[in-house]
C-alpha cells in the first residue's frame, strides 16, 4: 500500500512539472490565437467594404449606361458579366 502511495505521489508530481512547462507554450498559443483573430476581423471588415464599394461601383455604372448605352453601356454589360 506504501509503494503504490509513493508512486502515485511521484506520478503526481510529473504530472504537476509538465503542467508546469507546458504553461508558457499555452500562453504563447493564446496570444497566437488571439493575434488570429483579430487578423480574421479585419479581413472581414475589408472583405465588407471592398463588397460594399463594388455595390456602389455597379449602381454608378449602371446609371451611366443608362444615359449613353451604346458607348457605356454595351462595355459595361461585358464588364459586368465578367464580374458576376
Amino acid at each position: 500500500m506504501a509503494s503504490q502511495l509513493k508512486s502515485i505521489k511521484e506520478r503526481k508530481a510529473t504530472l504537476s512539472n509538465e503542467a508546469e512547462s507546458i504553461q508558457p507554450r499555452k500562453e504563447e498559443l493564446l496570444g497566437q490565437v488571439a493575434e488570429l483573430e483579430r487578423k480574421a476581423h479585419e479581413a472581414r471588415k475589408q472583405a465588407d467594404e471592398t463588397e460594399r464599394q463594388y455595390e456602389y461601383l455597379q449602381v454608378e455604372a449602371a446609371e451611366v449606361a443608362e444615359v449613353d448605352p451604346i458607348h457605356v453601356g454595351l462595355p459595361w454589360a461585358g464588364i459586368r458579366t465578367i464580374l458576376e
